[in-house]
């Protein structure tokens, strides 16, 4: 008799199923594989955390780019692209 392999929801949820296609593979590094509740859920996440991701590089750009104005009023080159 064969052995049966079944595929675990990684959410937590406890849903299993035989069929792997069942379920939705998410993550850029750590991949993981979600049922479909799970999956909007970590979907979610996955956008609100890129979002922030983003909205943070935007501030700190902006604000290097501000500090090397202001300190580019007092030396002619800065370090590091400056």
């Amino acid at each position: 008799m064969p052995a049966t392999v079944a595929y675990v929801c990684q959410g937590g949820c406890g849903k299993f199923t035989e069929d792997v296609s069942e379920l939705t593979e998410l993550g850029m590094v750590n991949k993981k594989l979600y049922c479909d509740e799970c999956a909007v859920v970590v979907g979610s996440y996955l956008e609100m955390r890129d979002a922030l991701h983003t909205d943070l590089a935007t501030r700190w750009s902006n604000g290097l780019a501000s500090l090397q104005v202001d300190f580019l009023k007092r030396v002619k080159n800065l370090p590091d692209g400056g």
